[in-house]
């Protein structure tokens, strides 16, 4: 469903939507290198992509339990002192973009009852460094640096459709 939605949308900006529904996008994509703002050009990508995201989400056939948007980064932080440096620089950065996005997801869909089932479910999170992405074994900076919108289904609603399938 989601990929019908926002398949064009998303690839047309540098995304991907994998096979569990997850849309990523590189942070060089969202965001300028060390900031949280987002650009007029993110700004318009969200306008195209929350509502019909969350509309998507909403109108799957089973309860959604959480939508999460998650901010990762790199390992590395120029200008700073040590590795701790670096992570806590990166968990505060990883933080405010996952937050700016959702809370530009929620003002497009303020006032309206997907706005308020949205805040009902969703969560900034931010990882740092502690996710990256692995290339032959090495972690590739670019692919580390990126933000995640997903969903994850009320499992008890997903086993109870299973066992009455099973019972019938």
């Amino acid at each position: 469903s989601l990929e019908d939605a926002l398949g064009d949308v998303v690839e047309s900006r540098g995304g991907r939507i994998d096979s569990r529904g997850t849309i990523s996008f590189s942070n060089a994509t969202l965001f300028p290198r060390g900031e949280a703002f987002l650009s007029s050009e993110m700004q318009t990508l969200l306008d195209e992509l929350c509502s019909p995201w969350l509309s998507t989400l909403r109108d799957q056939g089973f309860e959604i339990e959480e939508i999460r948007i998650e901010g990762h980064a790199s390992p590395g932080w120029r200008g700073s002192r040590d590795a701790q440096d670096a992570y806590l620089r990166n968990l505060e950065l990883s933080q405010a973009r996952a937050r700016v996005v959702l809370e530009y997801c929620i003002d497009t869909t303020w006032g309206q009852d997907l706005g308020q089932w949205a805040r009902e479910r969703s969560v900034a999170i931010g990882f740092s460094s502690s996710r990256p992405v692995l290339e032959n074994g090495e972690v590739f900076l670019e692919g580390s640096q990126r933000v995640l919108l997903s969903a994850a289904p009320d499992i008890s609603d997903i086993m109870q459709e299973i066992e009455e399938t099973v019972t019938q």
